[in-house]
């Protein structure tokens, strides 16, 4: 699924918290994950597919947290 059409399937969205030597060297960019969705829009597992690994673990957790329209 392409970022935008996953983007509107959000309901509930966490914002990352990134580490602080990530933000304090300035580290960005763009975290790609797999993601499965459970019936009642919880995501079940996430995957790290690329990106900046030092802020992989953080995308990872607030994606977790977050609440998704799923595709029945």
């Amino acid at each position: 699924m392409s970022p935008t059409a996953m983007a509107q399937r959000v309901v509930y969205r966490v914002m990352p918290e990134y580490p602080k030597l990530a933000r304090q060297a300035g580290v960005q960019g763009t975290v790609v994950l797999d993601t499965i969705v459970s019936a009642g829009g919880a995501v079940t597992q996430t995957k790290f597919v690329s990106g900046p690994d030092v802020l992989s673990q953080a995308a990872m957790d607030a994606v977790r947290c977050g609440v998704m329209n799923p595709i029945l």
